[in-house]
């Protein structure tokens, strides 16, 4: 599937390792490839043009509000993309949008052909992760192009971007709205691709809290903390070492990010990361106010005392205005006045 490449330091603990009595039996039994260790080198699909044919696919949940075929229709209109709906847009199997084989091959299928730029996720729901041992990373990694999704689709932005290195983006699904602020940086990383900083939407400024000032470097991660906390211990974890972790959710009580945080911090996720930015958690108050932490309260009794910079209140989750993030991209932020910056381009 292509070189990897390690981090340094990562490098440098592995040889003193290796040198040791300990470490020569231990690479002799069991090998020295471990899977929070693979970091391929970004590789950059090409930027968007005006005119250009997309596809949208479910890799997930079945879709049953038909109102979003003709909204994104609309929306598009300007760009006058060719649109290719894919057959599980209109497929239901309980609550997935097809079965797993159905929506695995239809995703290869689309990165198979040349002629589709782009593919984007009509929502998320449930289901991308039962198709992950059903995708063929190899074709996905000889066939770079945009893929664009949040929430459950974190399954799938995570895994191509871990075992091929294409970058991948963390913005709308189809049944999200497309105000002129999403469809700002969805221009600005998609179609443009030069550097850009992410700034918050004017009203939502309320929302931000810096929780350890600060800025540091490293290229982005992330997505939703339910199915990131999920990912631990697969073959598809993304490597957290040296970079931006960037998390959100939506429905779960404070108890419930309490544990998915807690899975994450015994995990030594926290260890590895250099900065941390969070985002939109929506409905995620207690049900019984008084018998719980509130959800800051929980963020703060992680992150206060961290030693890399925290901040909340980022424009992306399950929210009306929301960034496009590239994962894999490397970005510098400022958790002081809550921007952060790609530092090379979004696509090529």
């Amino acid at each position: 599937m292509g070189i990897f490449i390690q981090d340094l330091d990562t490098i440098m603990d592995r040889n003193k390792f290796i040198k040791s009595g300990f470490g020569l039996a231990a690479a002799a039994s069991i090998g020295m490839i471990e899977f929070d260790q693979k970091e391929y080198i970004s590789k950059l699909p090409k930027k968007l043009n005006r005119g250009d044919k997309i596809a949208i696919t479910a890799p997930a949940g079945a879709v049953w509000a038909d109102k979003h075929f003709a909204k994104i229709e609309a929306v598009f209109k300007p760009y006058n993309f060719e649109i290719i709906w894919g057959e599980t847009t209109r497929l239901k199997d309980g609550y997935l949008a097809g079965t797993d084989r159905q929506r695995a091959d239809e995703m290869l299928r689309f990165f198979k052909d040349s002629s589709i730029k782009a593919i984007f996720t009509m929502r998320g729901g449930y289901g991308s992760n039962r198709i992950l041992d059903l995708l063929d990373f190899d074709i996905i990694a000889k066939n770079p192009k945009i893929l664009m999704g949040f929430s459950d689709i974190t399954y799938l932005l995570n895994a191509i971007y871990k075992n091929c290195g294409i970058v991948t983006y963390h913005g709308p699904c189809i049944y999200s709205s497309w105000g002129k602020y999403s469809m700002n940086y969805f221009d600005k990383v998609l179609m443009n691709g030069s550097k850009t900083s992410f700034e918050n939407f004017e009203s939502d400024n309320n929302q931000l809290k810096t929780i350890v000032g600060g800025e540091a470097t490293g290229k982005l991660v992330g997505g939703n903390l339910t199915v990131l906390s999920s990912m631990i211990g697969t073959e598809f974890e993304p490597n957290w070492q040296n970079k931006i972790l960037f998390i959100e959710d939506i429905g779960e009580e404070p108890y419930r990010i309490d544990r998915l945080l807690q899975q994450m911090l015994q995990a030594n996720v926290f260890d590895k990361i250099n900065g941390l930015i969070i985002g939109a958690f929506e409905k995620c108050e207690a049900e019984f106010p008084l018998e719980s932490f509130t959800i800051d309260e929980v963020f703060d009794q992680y992150f206060k005392d961290a030693n890399y910079p925290v901040f909340k209140g980022a424009n992306f989750g399950h929210i009306v205005n929301k960034y496009t993030l590239p994962i894999g991209i490397n970005v510098k932020m400022n958790a002081n006045n809550f921007e952060f910056v790609t530092l090379a381009r979004s696509v090529e």
